[in-house]
């Protein structure tokens, strides 16, 4: 059985893997960052009003003489302590921000401390997901990528597409390559999952030919295809130069469009063709 080729475009592509993120930690850095807002603010009125009292028992002093110079000196030193304790809350405050960044990067750490973040609620309503994708050793993310192509059940015919975050700080123990984020919405994705990842390596395609999977034969350690050249006459062509996709191989030399593709046959072939080093038994 044979098929004539037909021209494909075809975009190369890195597979990858992604896990889902459970945002529970993100809940927990925005609960810090509230709490430490909460207390900065409290320390601002509280340094606020000391200095006014401060700044009217001097007034009383310099005027009548009435407040003795020990109050005013009391009350210098709670204003100071107040504003001590106003800088030491604002660094606090400045703590969680820089570890929410050094942890999430400065895309999702400005999520956290947003109240009225659309991304982190929609992450946190469950209807987008957080991915952190992690990269083959060997690869790196393209510069001008923002949508990838990913699936729960390996089915990159059913991939559905995620959107581009921003570079994750910590990495895979299991992966050592990059790592990025990216959101999709939720559907079937669960927190822990692990799902597979598609990424375009370039904008452009390439032009060649498809060859499924019961097309090839492998021999000496590479791939091959028969071609039809006439009725009953066939001839192999080397696949070495191939890129590898889902359900067969992609080609851009060795065999053509308009070439006749054998589909089914090929390792009879192979056998047919190997026949001559086969010793007959009743050779002598």
């Amino acid at each position: 059985e044979t098929q004539t080729l037909t021209e494909t475009f075809f975009f190369p592509e890195i597979k990858a893997q992604a896990k889902i993120v459970d945002v529970r930690e993100l809940l927990a850095v925005r609960a810090q960052f509230n709490q430490a807002r909460a207390s900065l603010n409290v320390a601002k009125v509280a340094e606020s009003s000391a200095k006014q009292e401060l700044s009217r028992l001097e007034k009383l002093s310099q005027g009548a003489g009435s407040v003795a110079a020990k109050n005013v000196n009391y009350a210098e030193a709670s204003w100071r302590e107040a504003r001590a304790k106003l800088q030491g809350l604002q660094f606090q405050l400045n703590d969680v921000k820089d570890q929410a960044r050094q942890r999430w990067g400065e895309t999702i750490s400005s999520w956290v401390i947003d109240v009225n973040s659309k991304s982190l609620e929609r992450l946190i309503s469950q209807q987008d997901s957080l991915l952190l994708v992690s990269l083959p050793t060997e690869q790196t993310l393209p510069a001008d990528v923002s949508i990838i192509r990913i699936s729960r059940d390996g089915n990159r015919q059913d991939a559905r597409k995620a959107y581009f975050i921003s570079p994750a700080m910590n990495s895979e123990q299991q992966i050592q390559g990059e790592t990025y984020y990216f959101r999709t919405a939720t559907g079937k994705l669960r927190s822990g999952m692990r799902i597979d990842v598609w990424i375009s390596k370039t904008n452009e395609a390439l032009t060649g030919v498809f060859i499924p999977d019961e097309a090839l034969v492998w021999y000496a350690g590479q791939a091959w295809a028969y071609i039809e050249l006439e009725e009953g006459k066939y001839q192999r062509r080397s696949l070495r130069e191939h890129i590898d996709t889902e359900g067969g191989i992609f080609v851009q030399q060795g065999i053509n469009k308009g070439d006749a593709l054998v589909l089914t046959g090929s390792q009879m072939l192979l056998s047919q063709e190997f026949r001559w080093q086969i010793q007959d038994e009743d050779d002598d």
